[in-house]
C-alpha cells in the first residue's frame, strides 16, 4: 500500500488537526444571517446585490486583496489593501463602491467586514465555513488565483497589473449569460469578441 501511494498525486501523510480558535473568526449578532436574504436577491432578479470576500497573500507579506462580484452580471472588482482592519476594509469598500448602486451585501464571518453595515445598505452575513454560499465570488476569486498563485506576493503586483487581471476575467464569455461577458451584462453594451 506505501509503495503504491507514492504514484498518487498527493501522497503524504495526512495528518488530523484540532481546530483551533481564529481571531479573525468572529461572529456578528447585529447583522442579520443570509437566510434572511429576500428572495428577489437569491434569484439575483435585480442589479446591485454585492457578494464580498478577501484573498490572503503570501504569509511573510502584508498585502491582501478585497474583491466585490454583483451577483446578477458576475462583474467582479478587485483592489488591493495593506491591513485587514475593520476601518482600512470600510474605506477600501467605500472606494470601490463610489460609483455603484448597491442595495444589499453578503459577506463571511471574518472580523475585517465588522464596519461594512455603517455605510448604509443591508448586509448579511454567511454561515461559518460555507463558502458555497457565495459560489460565484469564490469561483472568481478562483480565476484571480490562475495568474495570482496561492503562495504569490501580492505586494509584487502593481494596481495596473491587477486591473488588467481584472478587466480579463470581467471580458471572459460566460454560458450562465448566454455568452455574454459580465461587462457586456453589467453595463448594458454589446461587444465583438474575436
Amino acid at each position: 500500500m506505501q509503495e503504491l501511494q507514492k504514484h498518487l498525486r498527493f501522497w503524504e501523510k495526512w495528518y488530523r488537526t484540532s481546530k483551533k480558535w481564529n481571531k479573525r473568526k468572529e461572529r456578528y449578532t447585529d447583522v442579520p444571517n443570509i437566510w434572511e436574504r429576500p428572495e428577489s436577491v437569491n434569484q439575483r432578479a435585480e442589479m446591485g446585490h454585492r457578494e464580498w470576500d478577501t484573498v490572503v497573500s503570501w504569509k511573510i507579506s502584508k498585502w491582501w486583496v478585497v474583491t466585490m462580484l454583483e451577483r446578477k452580471s458576475r462583474y467582479y472588482l478587485i483592489k488591493k489593501i495593506g491591513n485587514l482592519e475593520a476601518e482600512s476594509t470600510k474605506v477600501t469598500i467605500e472606494a470601490m463602491m463610489k460609483w455603484e448602486n448597491i442595495e444589499s451585501a453578503t459577506f463571511n464571518n471574518w472580523v475585517e467586514f465588522a464596519k461594512i453595515w455603517e455605510l448604509g445598505f443591508q448586509c448579511y452575513r454567511a454561515d461559518p465555513y460555507s463558502s458555497w454560499q457565495r459560489w460565484w465570488n469564490e469561483r472568481s476569486n478562483g480565476l484571480f488565483r490562475v495568474p495570482v498563485p496561492k503562495w504569490s506576493d501580492i505586494s509584487t503586483y502593481s494596481n495596473e497589473e491587477i486591473q488588467t487581471i481584472q478587466n480579463s476575467i470581467n471580458h471572459k464569455p460566460r454560458k450562465i449569460l448566454w455568452y455574454k461577458s459580465p461587462y457586456e451584462v453589467y453595463h448594458n453594451v454589446e461587444m465583438k469578441y474575436l
